[in-house]
């Protein structure tokens, strides 16, 4: 789970065991909805990182769940949109201001 930089919700990342994936979810506080931003299946969005501005997030994406395989870092859009690939082969995701 991480907190949004304005304070304002949260992220938090979620395993669908029967879909074989995980996904990064966002709860807004103020109107208490929950909204999806990854739509994997048959993947796993892992490790994540809300950039300072609070605009992007990167995220650990793998084929599996297991720690040390296959894992490439995506960034997207707060609102789930504009995803891509960032870094192939890559993981533990963070920001520098």
């Amino acid at each position: 789970m991480r907190w949004l930089p304005d304070g304002s919700g949260f992220l938090y990342s979620t395993v669908d065991l029967f879909r074989e994936a995980a996904n990064i979810f966002r709860y807004d506080l103020r109107t208490k909805q929950t909204t999806q931003l990854s739509k994997l299946k048959g993947e796993f969005a892992r490790k994540f990182c809300i950039s300072p501005s609070g605009k992007w997030l990167v995220y650990e994406r793998a084929k599996t769940n297991d720690e040390d395989k296959d894992v490439d870092l995506w960034i997207m859009k707060m609102d789930g949109s504009g995803e891509k690939l960032l870094v192939k082969n890559g993981s533990s995701p963070s920001w520098s201001r």
